[in-house]
């Protein structure tokens, strides 16, 4: 597996679920897979900041693994949690990928930002 992670900037808009889905590549050297790994996400306003405005994770079923062993998921958040911790601005995130191993291997996978855009249409 690489050592590096993916630079990758999102746009979400305000009003509609979140649903961006993604598929890490095999290295052929170091074959690998998510069975038993855990997955967060953490948005800030800047990368040095304390205070977590937004936290995803595999367990509360905001980062959902579609194929274990094609390494496949999806990010999965309603727009009520967007609208409720960010406002319409540009922030940044890492996500990590970790185990539960002593002691646990934490690998991150991608980061960058994430840009909450104004929506258009309002509540049906």
């Amino acid at each position: 597996m690489a050592d590096t992670a993916a630079v990758v900037d999102m746009a979400v808009p305000n009003n509609a679920t979140w649903q961006d889905a993604f598929q890490f590549s095999q290295d052929s050297a170091a074959p690998w897979d998510f069975t038993g790994q855990k997955f967060i996400m953490e948005i800030k306003g800047n990368p040095n900041d304390t205070t977590v405005l937004l936290e995803l994770t595999s367990d509360a079923g905001e980062i959902v693994v579609d194929s274990s062993a094609e390494r496949v998921l999806h990010i999965n958040v309603p727009y009520t949690a967007i609208q409720a911790a960010l406002k319409v601005g540009e922030y940044f995130y890492d996500f990590i990928m970790y185990d539960t191993g002593t002691p646990v291997v934490r690998v991150q996978l991608m980061r960058g930002t994430v840009t909450i855009d104004q929506g258009i249409t309002g509540e049906p």
